[in-house]
């Protein structure tokens, strides 16, 4: 559980102790969907803003690909993890947090340019969010108590499975188990970062639609909310 300050605001941000849950961050690696006013806009299975993961931890609607057409699905819409996990009274605690998702992000704290020199086609829009997963930045922050070499097998980003999401197919390390970051590969479109079960951050952690790897919601508690 980390208690530091979240990007300066002065609220607490909150990391779940173990792998709680499983939630693939996409349904393909393949499929491109649209977006825009003429849907001229190309969006990749790693991008966090129309992810599956994200609508999942929110409980919000995401774009599906069905039979070759682009469709919205309702799968999770008022009933994600925040519906779920929550009662009413503790989901008005939870700020509506301002999410960093740029490609400064998607880089160790502190060594922006570690990985393809900074640049980073897939990083998406920031995002409003109750519930969300960390950043490659985040999970390489050394206030919030991790060290900030991402190739480090650090203890203190080891996550262990819940026995839930043993059941439901993650993968068993006596380490500790493989965990989802929101941060998409620099270089390709089907994977996401990942923090592996040494706890290392590895920028290939990921397909998208891999079913095996879990889901560590973070949230954030304090006086400031994003309206």
């Amino acid at each position: 559980m980390l208690t530091d300050n979240y990007n300066g605001t002065g609220n607490k941000l909150l990391l779940a102790e173990k792998a709680l849950i499983l939630c693939q961050f996409f349904d393909s690696a393949e499929d491109v969907r649209k977006r825009g006013a003429s849907n001229d806009i190309d969006v990749y299975p790693s991008n966090y803003k129309y992810s599956k993961v994200r609508a999942f931890l929110n409980g919000l609607p995401y774009d599906i690909m069905e039979s070759g057409s682009q469709k919205d699905s309702t799968e999770f819409e008022m009933k994600g993890f925040l519906q779920t996990a929550f009662t009413f009274e503790e989901r008005k605690k939870i700020l509506r947090t301002l999410v960093d998702n740029s490609p400064e992000s998607t880089n160790p704290d502190g060594n922006p340019n570690h990985w393809n020199s900074g640049k980073n086609e897939y990083a998406c829009d920031d995002t409003k969010d109750h519930i969300f997963l960390l950043s490659v930045k985040e999970a390489t922050t050394a206030s919030y108590g991790f060290a900030d070499n991402p190739h480090t097998n650090d203890g203190a980003r080891l996550q262990i499975a819940t026995d839930f999401a043993l059941a439901n197919g993650a993968k068993y390390s006596t380490d500790g188990s493989r965990c989802l970051l929101r941060s998409p590969n620099a270089t390709s479109s089907s994977t996401v970062c990942a923090i592996v079960d040494t706890g290392r951050v590895d920028n290939y952690g990921a397909s998208v639609d891999s079913t095996t790897i879990c889901v560590v919601p973070a949230l954030c508690i304090g006086p400031e909310s994003v309206q």
